[in-house]
């Protein structure tokens, strides 16, 4: 059997070793691009979360919830609703469900469900943050109770309603850089009558009380000293002086 000569085996050597050498620049040129492409396609995504993280800080955000009177011996509730936001809400609409309706007190009084139904009744064209819009939600009638013996909404709302928040954050709200936001909030009684508060003799309402009471306390004392004074220095009745 015949053998290669040097020159052949030289050239096979040589034309092998091209392609090992060829195969590894294509393999090195391919790597770079994927690590590029890689890389192109995590900064994009970095970048497009930095964007979604900044803009839902900076967003607004109103919520509706029930506050209840702050007054210790208060027993009502109030709507709110609020932007928490750190930015302008426009073209605000709150819709409740079930859908209120002005159909009389229990008590017979005057209701404020009008109130409510003509405040929301149109979109509110922007809403700052911080601001905070109230309404009486709840007044209790305390002749009528439920069967946990919680007294009932004497205005015709049910004890648990959906609110229905829709807002944009940009005055153009058909634009295509404006977000429009579309949330529910669940508006719950039961939830306030579960509420435990205490009250301190030295707050702002239990300084008004004791202030309040050591007036009546004087008022009376001095009802008692004023009669007794007059009798003791009556009045002179004042003297006209004639001119020169």
């Amino acid at each position: 059997m015949a053998t290669p000569s040097t020159e052949v085996a030289q050239a096979t050597g040589i034309t092998v070793f091209n392609w090992v050498t060829a195969i590894g620049s294509v393999s090195g040129a391919v790597i770079t691009a994927t690590s590029v492409v890689v890389a192109v396609v995590f900064g994009i995504k970095t970048l497009n979360q930095t964007r979604h993280d900044s803009r839902e800080r900076s967003r607004p955000m109103v919520a509706a919830y029930l506050e209840r009177d702050p007054h210790p011996s208060g027993i009502g509730a109030y709507l709110v609703i609020e932007n928490l936001g750190q930015s302008v809400a426009y073209d605000v609409r709150v819709t409740f469900n079930p859908a209120i309706e002005n159909s009389g007190t229990r008590s017979g009084e005057d209701s404020f469900v009008p109130t409510v139904l003509r405040r929301y009744a149109e979109p509110i064209p922007n809403l700052i943050p911080g601001v905070a819009l109230r309404n009486l939600w709840y007044i209790p009638d305390t002749d009528s109770t439920n069967e946990h013996g919680g007294y009932l909404n004497d205005e015709p709302i049910p004890d648990r309603v959906f609110a229905r928040v829709r807002y944009s954050d940009a005055p153009l709200v058909n634009a295509q850089s404006t977000h429009r936001y579309d949330e529910s909030f669940v508006l719950d009684i039961p939830t306030l009558r579960g509420e435990s508060i205490t009250s301190h003799s030295d707050d702002h309402l239990g300084l008004h009380k004791r202030s309040t009471m050591a007036l009546e306390a004087m008022q009376k004392d001095v009802n008692a000293v004023a009669p007794r004074w007059l009798r003791n220095n009556p009045q002179q009745p004042p003297t006209s002086r004639e001119d020169p």
